[in-house]
């Protein structure tokens, strides 16, 4: 198969609607990871409005196909007896380059306070 020359980019998508838990507030929230590849050279290309908008539309196409069949079926496959990380982590061994990005800040898990008060920054 060998290295695609290609550049994968996965963000985590909000799935409580989906299961229909929006009013929970715990750590764990369920999250279902979107992803989208671009050629190694898009990715090398100096970030701009025309790169941003691109990248925008493909964020968009990604999280729209993200469904109740395909949330359901991945979470049916990494629970079944048979599924392996390995399986997960040479899927993503196959591009040049891979990024995950994440913002949960607007979750009510970073205003926690474990006894020394609400952190004022964190890093991660």
């Amino acid at each position: 198969m060998g290295i695609k020359n290609e550049h994968m980019l996965g963000f985590p998508c909000d799935i409580r609607f989906w299961i229909n838990m929006q009013s929970e507030n715990y750590i764990g929230n369920p999250l279902y990871q979107a992803s989208f590849a671009n050629s190694i050279d898009f990715a090398k290309q100096p970030s701009n409005a025309q790169t941003l908008a691109e990248v925008v539309v493909q964020v968009r196409k990604a999280i729209s196909q993200v469904t109740p069949a395909r949330i359901g079926g991945f979470y049916s496959m990494i629970e079944s007896k048979d599924a392996k990380l390995g399986g997960f982590l040479a899927g993503m061994m196959a591009y040049k380059m891979v990024n995950g990005v994440s913002n949960q800040t607007r979750f009510n898990i970073y205003k926690a306070d474990f006894g020394s008060g609400v952190q004022s920054f964190r890093y991660s």
